[in-house]
C-alpha cells in the first residue's frame, strides 16, 4: 500500500464527483483535515472507514488500497481477502498492546508489594493498578473488535490520555521525591548509619553522586511531550514521541536495575507507570 498512490486516487475520484473535502468528510464519519491527511499521503485511513470510504467513492476496498481501478472480475474476491489480512493485522495490534500492558502489570505489581518499602492506602493503590493492568492485557485479545467510528477510542482520545500521562510523570519528576540518594555516616555503635534523601529529577545534587538516570528521564519526558503535542498536528513527530517515552521509561527503572531498591521508591515507581501508560495510549492513538 502506498499513501502518496491511495491519497492521489482519493482526491481525483473525489473532485470527479464534484465532492469537496467537506463533502467526503461527512459521508465518511471524519473531519475534513483527515481527509486532506490521506490525500497528501501524510496519513491513512483507519480499517473500520475503508467500507464507507469506497462506498462513496463507488469503488471497491481493494481498489482503494491499490490506488488504482482493478477488473471487476477480481474484485469481490480481491476485496474479501484484503479486508481479513486488514483484520489480522488489526489482532496483532491488539495482542502487542495487551503484551505492553501486561508486562506493566508485571513491572508495578511486585515494586507495589516488596521493592518500594511503602505501606498503607499507596502500596495497595499500587498494587491493584499493576493487577489492574495485568487483567486489561488478558482481557484485551478477547474483547468484541470495536471501531473508532462506533463508541471505541478515537485516535485524538487516546493521544490526549497519552499527554495526561506525560504531564502527570513531568509532575511527578519535578517533584521533591523523585531521585533518591542513600548517604552514609558512622554510627555509635561503629557501623555505618544510611539515611535516605530525595530530590527532584531536574536537581544537579543525583548528578554528582553519579545517579544520571533521574535527570536523563526528565528530560526525555520533556521531549516525548513536546513532540505528543506536535503529533497532533505532524504525523512524524509521534514514532519519535514513541521512542522517547520507551527510551524514558527503561532510563526510570535504571536506578532499581544498577542500584537496587534502596535507591526507588514510590514516586519512582508512579513515574515508570505513567511512562508505560503513555506508551499504551500512543500505540492506541497510532494504530
Amino acid at each position: 500500500m502506498d499513501p502518496h498512490k491511495t491519497g492521489t486516487f482519493i482526491a481525483a475520484l473525489r473532485r470527479g464527483k464534484n465532492m469537496t473535502q467537506e463533502d467526503l468528510a461527512g459521508a465518511v464519519g471524519v473531519t475534513d483535515k483527515a481527509v486532506s491527511r490521506w490525500e497528501t499521503g501524510r496519513g491513512f485511513p483507519d480499517i473500520s472507514l475503508l467500507p464507507a470510504l469506497a462506498a462513496a467513492l463507488d469503488i471497491t476496498v481493494n481498489e482503494l488500497l491499490a490506488g488504482e481501478p482493478i477488473a471487476a472480475g477480481e474484485r469481490e474476491k480481491a476485496d474479501s481477502a484484503v479486508l481479513d489480512a486488514l483484520k489480522y493485522m488489526r489482532g496483532m495490534g491488539r495482542k502487542s498492546v495487551s503484551a505492553l500492558l501486561i508486562a506493566a502489570g508485571a513491572i508495578l505489581l511486585p515494586i507495589a508489594l516488596f521493592i518500594i518499602g511503602v505501606r498503607g492506602p499507596l502500596q495497595w493503590f499500587l498494587a491493584a493498578g499493576g493487577a489492574a493492568l495485568i487483567a486489561a492485557g488478558i482481557a484485551l485479545p478477547r474483547l468484541p473488535a470495536f471501531s473508532f467510528r462506533t463508541g471505541g477510542p478515537s485516535p485524538a482520545a487516546a493521544r490526549g490520555v497519552s499527554i495526561a500521562a506525560a504531564v502527570l510523570a513531568l509532575g511527578l519528576e519535578i517533584s521533591p521525591w523523585s531521585a533518591v540518594l542513600n548517604f552514609g555516616r558512622p554510627g555509635e555503635d561503629g557501623g555505618v548509619v544510611f539515611i535516605r534523601s530525595t530530590f527532584s529529577s531536574f536537581s544537579l545534587i543525583p548528578i554528582g553522586y553519579a545517579n544520571f538516570a533521574p535527570m536523563m528521564t526528565g528530560l526525555l519526558t520533556v521531549a516525548l511531550l513536546a513532540l505528543a503535542v506536535a503529533g497532533i498536528w505532524r504525523d512524524g513527530a509521534r514514532s519519535k514521541s514513541f521512542l522517547c517515552g520507551v527510551l524514558a521509561a527503561v532510563s526510570s527503572l535504571m536506578p532499581l536495575v544498577f542500584s537496587g531498591p534502596e535507591y526507588f521508591g514510590a514516586v519512582p515507581a508512579c513515574i515508570t507507570g505513567c511512562l508505560l501508560a503513555f506508551l499504551a495510549a500512543q500505540a492506541l492513538a497510532n494504530r
